[in-house]
């Protein structure tokens, strides 16, 4: 029920591809992308109803991240096409300034796909990812609201899964 703002801007990315076809059924991608983090170094959210709050602001101090990806499709004839990769993606928060907000640490992702095109039209695209991170992120915070040596601390298993479907149409 209360009235807040907050501003945020976005950090910069570069990201840099390749393909290479390497047979008629053969396609090898690789890509490398850098991410600005380093430049969103607090988070300030205004409470605009000064009687029920105070502003909150997370200083987040994160790192740049490198984003590496190596993948293939396969063409299996005109209607199928299957895919698998790999990934590896450094994470945003330093251990000093990971909150339970932003548990993220670098991680792997084994990737496979497929697309079946139904015509020279239409195609449908499914996906999955699975993200491994490679360390136990741990919190070992000072309560920022308590005057006494309280802390927050504590270690996180972390896992995803994403699934992607989706449809296209060339016009």
């Amino acid at each position: 029920g209360q009235s807040v703002e907050t501003e945020i801007t976005i950090p910069a990315n570069i990201t840099l591809g390749a393909s290479y076809l390497l047979k008629p059924t053969i396609d090898l991608h690789a890509s490398i992308s850098w991410t600005g983090w380093s430049s969103f170094d607090s988070l300030l959210v205004v409470n605009k109803d000064r009687l029920a709050g105070a502003d909150d602001e997370s200083i987040l101090d994160w790192k740049d991240t490198v984003f590496l990806a190596f993948g293939t499709d396969y063409y299996m004839n005109q209607k199928w096409v299957l895919r698998g990769g790999l990934s590896y993606e450094t994470g945003a928060p330093t251990d000093e300034r990971r909150t339970p907000r932003g548990v993220d640490d670098d991680r792997l992702g084994l990737n496979l796909g497929a697309t079946f095109n139904f015509s020279e039209t239409y195609a449908i695209h499914g996906g999955f990812t699975q993200l491994i991170f490679l360390d136990k992120p741990s919190i070992d915070l000072p309560d920022p609201n308590s005057t006494a040596t309280d802390r927050l601390t504590g270690e996180f298993t972390t896992s995803a899964s994403l699934i992607r479907l989706g449809v296209s149409a060339k016009f």
